[in-house]
């Protein structure tokens, strides 16, 4: 699967290894492949063909060639799935990832793991992205707060104390689970940002490099809505995150996110995300493994928002 760069920086021998490591596999039309529920980590990619994601009776989304289904359930730390799987055109031919697998790859120290782990970040994050914008579309209007001068101004009080960077990571159960050592180096990287009530951390339109983390506080974003008017699609609680995660991702943002209370974030610039995405180092592969579960968690609380959206939008007035 090249398109994906699952490959890049392989040797022969490690692709070799990795080759053998994913199991093909091959379903007809209709066929359910994951059951929401059930217990199971393994990560599919799709070859050729196309796969429905549902919760409830509620289609998520679909998923074709190059793209992968199943990173929360594998690099995250949810044993469950969180949403049924099912092809809808049939031959679809799939490459399956199992747990053994990839923990034998880790303990092999094979670069497809990391190639996943960074596809994985940036995968999950324009699903949460993408599902805000579902949402939205579904919402009425509501405006962007913008406070007169003297509100920008007493945004600034009331701000709680600085928190610590590690005690922020540690929100994040994919964090909480490294050693303390590690991930003081991953904090020492990162910067600790007060933003006062009513200021944008991202605009839509705008350039967008840096990954934000809430620390304290709640930030709201806005998508557009019905007829491009916006609309509050989200609120991020502490551990939650905004910005721009993955450095595949585009730099122009789709969404405006402004501190509700006054604040304060963890920023991971751009140029330190990069190097994190792309090195082996322990507080690197701590930093992926953390998003990744950082993203899990808030993709699945997006996607029961949508599922309750969409069933309020069904009951008769």
């Amino acid at each position: 699967m090249e398109a994906i760069g699952l490959f890049d920086g392989l040797t022969d021998e490690e692709r070799a290894i990795a080759n053998a490591a994913l199991k093909p596999y091959v379903i007809g039309a209709g066929e359910e492949l994951l059951r929401e529920g059930e217990a199971d980590r393994s990560l599919l990619i799709v070859v050729d063909g196309e796969l429905m994601i549902s919760l409830g009776d509620v289609e998520l989304g679909r998923v074709g060639v190059g793209d992968v289904v199943g990173e929360m359930a594998l690099f995250g730390t949810f044993d469950r799935r969180s949403a049924t799987v099912t092809s809808t055109v049939g031959p679809t031919r799939l490459l399956i990832l199992d747990e053994d697998a990839l923990r034998f790859l880790r303990v092999q120290a094979n670069p497809m793991v990391r190639n996943l782990e960074a596809f994985a970040l940036t995968s999950l994050f324009a699903r949460v992205q993408a599902m805000e914008g579902r949402i939205a579309g579904m919402l009425d209007p509501e405006p962007i707060p913008t406070p007169s001068l003297l509100g920008r101004l007493a945004g600034v009080f009331g701000l709680p104390p600085a928190p610590e960077v590690v005690a922020v990571l540690r929100l994040v159960p994919g964090f909480a689970s490294r050693d303390a050592g590690i991930l003081g180096k991953l904090a020492s990287r990162l910067t600790l940002n007060a933003i006062p009530k009513g200021r944008a951390v991202t605009s839509r339109g705008e350039d967008t490099t840096d990954a934000f983390m809430v620390a304290t506080g709640s930030f709201g974003v806005w998508h557009p809505g019905p007829e491009d008017y916006p609309t509050l699609s989200a609120t991020l609680a502490p551990g939650q995150l905004c910005g721009r995660v993955g450095s595949a991702m585009e730099t122009v943002s789709i969404c405006t996110t402004v501190a509700l209370e006054p604040s304060w974030v963890v920023t991971f610039p751009a140029e330190v995300t990069q190097e994190l995405e792309a090195d082996a180092t322990p507080e690197a592969v701590a930093y992926r493994r953390g998003m990744i579960d950082a993203l899990a968690t808030q993709l699945r609380l997006m996607n029961e928002q949508f599922l309750a959206t969409v069933l309020r939008s069904a009951e008769p007035a």
